[in-house]
């Protein structure tokens, strides 16, 4: 679990292009990308350059808005991050009765 960061609820890689002013016309080509290199939100801030070239992005403007929305939502969700830590260090605790009633 260490320090691994959840998605905010209802958050989507189409939406995060779509928001990071990506043209319409990219968008799907861009989500498709991040889901079969497996990028998941909590690796945000450790993309750059160089990475998002290596998975074929050339656009030097898309690159820039990808790069400065995924720290902006990273930072946003960050802050919200406490109180979505504590509930799911109770859900985390409650997970196992969960799991053996379901052995049965």
């Amino acid at each position: 679990l260490g320090g691994a960061m959840e998605a905010p609820a209802g958050f989507t890689w189409h939406a995060f292009f779509k928001e990071a002013g990506i043209p319409a016309t990219h968008i799907e080509s861009y989500t498709e990308v991040f889901v079969d290199n497996r990028i998941r939100f909590d690796m945000l801030p450790d993309l750059d350059k160089e990475i998002l070239q290596e998975m074929g992005f050339t656009a030097v403007g898309d690159i820039i808005a990808i790069l400065k929305h995924g720290k902006h939502v990273h930072a946003e969700a960050k802050k919200r991050a406490p109180a979505a830590a504590a509930a799911g260090g109770a859900a985390a605790k409650a997970a196992p009765a969960h799991a053996h009633a379901h052995a049965h």
